[in-house]
């Protein structure tokens, strides 16, 4: 969370296992290098929008939170589960509320 608050992709990407998959409404990213690249668009698309953080629930290896984009011009929120494996996350999956942002 902190990385994303931070907006640095490399921050971001830095937290999953190298063979990690995000797995996103519309496409899925396999692998750190393929996360990275997309983390590298996140700053552009969110344009003055901010991630806000709802809700986190952390049961033994998943970790579920929901968010929502604050000063983006449409609402848009959503859930991810991650899947927490020797501290790094190997699998996340991103459902979204409404339109991807």
């Amino acid at each position: 969370m902190a990385a994303v608050r931070s907006g640095n992709p490399e921050a971001m990407a830095a937290g999953y296992a190298a063979d990690a998959v995000l797995v996103r409404p519309d496409d899925v990213h396999r692998g750190r290098e393929e996360i990275l690249a997309y983390f590298r668009t996140v700053p552009e698309r969110l344009g003055s929008a901010r991630v806000e953080f709802d809700d986190l629930v952390i049961s033994q290896d998943t970790a579920v939170f929901r968010w929502h984009l604050e000063g983006a011009e449409s609402a848009v929120s959503g859930t991810d589960t991650c899947t927490v494996v020797a501290g790094a996350i190997v699998r996340q999956v991103v459902t979204l509320d409404v339109e991807d942002f």
